[in-house]
């Protein structure tokens, strides 16, 4: 009683927040309620232009190229339709929402979008793992566990797409990490990338 949704949300992962089972019974849960709250509301933007996203999560987002707005390639939904094969074959508690949205190109040298193609379109595509408790334990693993689920999507679906994280969402817990990312972004970035180093 009382709570808004993302805090709802929380309290049911809580109980089970890497059992399979129990996480696509939320995600089937959560698709409903967005389901039954969809419709047509107008109100200052102040009050529609917001987004609850929920209490402490690990978020991992990547970007890459989908075509162009003219001629769009399909390589968004194959990304989603490979993410969500990786998902399944490897039975990872992946809970709701998987994000996707869509740029154009930017004239920034090191945006993830950039390009110098009029019309260009990229696709970005983000994960999450929620950690809805304070139990250290419980986190640590949460935390192992979305690791993983990076991991997998950059050796994956990475090199095939040609996508790169988020500048923010750049993270090496290791120096064998460090050398991919490193290699990765090098690879894609290439001499703007060496102008800022």
């Amino acid at each position: 009683e009382g709570l808004n949704f993302a805090q709802l949300r929380d309290a049911c992962l809580a109980a089970a927040p890497l059992d399979l089972p129990h996480i696509q019974r939320l995600n089937f849960a959560e698709a409903e309620f967005w389901r039954r709250s969809q419709g047509t509301d107008v109100a200052d933007s102040s009050k529609k232009l917001n987004f609850e996203c929920g209490g402490s999560q690990w978020v991992n987002e990547c970007c890459f190229p989908c075509g162009t707005l003219a001629k769009p390639d399909g390589r968004d939904m194959a990304y989603m339709a490979e993410l969500l094969e990786l998902i399944e074959a490897g039975g990872v508690p992946a809970p709701a929402p998987i994000e996707q949205r869509w740029t154009s190109g930017s004239s920034s040298a090191l945006s993830p979008a950039a390009s110098a193609e009029p019309g260009a379109l990229f696709s970005w595509v983000g994960i999450i793992m929620y950690l809805p408790t304070d139990d250290v334990e419980q986190r640590r693993r949460i935390t192992t566990a979305f690791d993983a689920y990076k991991r997998a999507c950059e050796a994956r679906l990475w090199p095939k797409f040609g996508a790169v994280e988020h500048w923010a969402k750049v993270e090496a817990a290791t120096p064998e990490a460090a050398a991919i990312a490193r290699d990765r972004l090098r690879a894609r970035f290439g001499g703007a990338l060496d102008a800022v180093a």
